[in-house]
């Protein structure tokens, strides 16, 4: 049986619908993803092109989470290609409980499917509402059997 401490060092997985790793993981992954997108709009410029994620809501959503009050100031990357458009949508808490529970119902369906349709032999479901070290001491532990 394999033990891990809650001091030894262990590599954090990103959840990529919430990217849940480290702020500089996460960071890298959001300039990585609009320096590609920014890249295939210059060989669109005739193309109406609707995104959802770009580096408007990449910049604005870090300094909210800062949670400094010093002036903003915001400049255009040079080497991001500008939109000529930028439409923020806002959504109340009621809709966004609505959202929620769309979200749940997907994450049922998903466990459902993952519990009832991946060959038994090869599917090992593990509870991940414990501490990360014991999640983690599970897993290595199936390496070992």
């Amino acid at each position: 049986m394999i033990m891990l401490s809650t001091n030894q060092y262990r590599a954090h997985c990103i959840d990529l619908e919430g990217l849940d790793g480290c702020e500089s993981i996460r960071r890298a992954y959001y300039n990585l993803g609009n320096l590609i997108i920014s890249l295939e709009l210059k060989n669109q410029s005739d193309i109406i092109n609707i995104l959802d994620r770009y580096w408007p809501s990449t910049i604005i959503y870090q300094l909210a989470k800062s949670n400094e009050n010093n002036q903003i100031k915001i400049s255009w990357p040079n080497y991001l290609v500008q939109p000529a458009l930028i439409i923020y949508i806002y959504v109340d808490e009621i809709e966004q409980e609505k959202q929620l529970v769309t979200q749940e119902e997907f994450h049922r369906r998903l466990d459902f499917i993952y519990r009832n349709h991946i060959p038994s032999s090869h599917l090992h479901v593990i509870d991940g509402n414990r501490p990360i070290n014991i999640i983690a001491n599970d897993i290595l532990n199936l390496f070992q059997e």
